[in-house]
């Protein structure tokens, strides 16, 4: 996994220690950055995130038909994340859980396994009763257009109904919460980052976020132009280690 330094134009403070009174600005304090003995900073990380998931190995924190974690294993990971972040954070019993029981996802369409094909399983995310608002951009955040978060998928074919979430990849979104904690958060993401942001709602004033494979600016810029005080990479490992890995270097240099 690679991390980033982010110097954001405003700097993140944690709450009760604004000001630690010597000078210093508190920024991106919960981000785990690699240092110079790059084997061992990999192994502590590895380790801290198998912990984690330890604890939930026998709930439905992954899709069984799909690639994709499942919206359970989405607010685990935001958990932890508000966590090192010190914001706020609701819990699960804040939220509407909503189901379909019918899902064959991705695996089925890779393999043709027809014991997918026989043994659907729930699909389930969840919709928080904080108040919100989501505005969509083209990749170049032009052309703006509100619309909902979660895509109305009772039409959708079963295979589709990740696409609940933002209906999709193909666009920069902006969530706008009634949280006034002056933190703004960014997420640069591929598919797994679209179940995120709704665990995140009680979290942050300001939430983007911006896949990058299809980002047309420049992220650095972006992040500063928008005042961003926090980011947030979420990406599968295979991603991270493939072409879209590559793409994460490609937004920040374009």
């Amino acid at each position: 996994m690679a991390v980033y330094k982010w110097e954001p134009k405003h700097a993140i403070h944690d709450g009760e220690n604004d000001s630690p009174g010597d000078g210093r600005l508190r920024v991106a304090a919960y981000c785990r950055v690699s240092t110079d003995d790059q084997e061992s900073s990999f192994i502590v990380q590895q380790q801290h995130f198998e912990d984690l998931l330890e604890k939930h190995k026998d709930e439905p924190i992954f899709m069984r038909t799909d690639h994709h974690w499942s919206s359970l294993g989405a607010f685990y990971a935001c958990e932890a994340f508000s966590a090192e972040a010190r914001v706020p954070f609701a819990r699960i019993e804040e939220y509407d859980r909503k189901s379909k029981d019918d899902y064959v996802g991705t695996l089925y369409t890779f393999s043709n396994n027809i014991i997918l094909k026989e043994n659907p399983e729930e699909f389930f995310w969840y919709i928080p009763r904080a108040h919100f608002t989501t505005t969509f951009y083209n990749n170049s955040f032009g052309n703006p257009r509100e619309g909902d978060y979660f895509m109305n998928i009772d039409n959708v074919a079963p295979v589709s109904y990740y696409m609940v979430y933002m209906a999709g990849d193909d666009h920069i979104v902006r969530v706008q919460t009634d949280v006034h904690n002056g933190r703004r958060l960014c997420i640069i993401k591929d598919s797994y980052g679209n179940a995120l942001a709704p665990w995140l709602t009680s979290s942050f004033e300001e939430i983007y976020i911006i896949d990058m494979r299809y980002f047309q600016l420049n992220a650095i810029s972006f992040l500063r132009e928008h005042g961003m005080t926090d980011v947030l990479f979420a990406m599968n490992t295979f991603s991270a280690n493939g072409d879209n890995g590559a793409k994460v270097e490609k937004i920040r240099t374009q």
